[in-house]
């Protein structure tokens, strides 16, 4: 079977809680940005937006230093919330 007729299995949709905190991603190349993460008791996660700028997203921003609860796929080492909230 060729690779382009090989069925890609959609992305598990989960669900993470996290301290949302800013730090540098890819330190010393060209793509060097300040990044925002999600930080859980296992991992760190970059945090994006489903459909968002990914060098700025005001929105999450907003969620800065907070812990959140986040609902979307992970790919690789980057979370691509559909939705993210606060903690009570």
């Amino acid at each position: 079977m060729s690779a382009d007729k090989k069925k890609n299995k959609p992305a598990a949709v989960q669900t993470i809680r996290g301290i949302v905190i800013e730090k540098t991603y890819a330190r010393g190349t060209k793509s060097q940005h300040e990044a925002l993460y999600i930080q859980t008791r296992e991992h760190e996660y970059v945090l994006r937006r489903i459909n968002a700028n990914p060098f700025h997203d005001d929105l999450l921003h907003e969620f800065k230093g907070k812990e959140v609860t986040a609902t979307g796929v992970l790919d690789k080492n980057t979370f691509l919330a559909r939705d993210i909230k606060p903690c009570e």
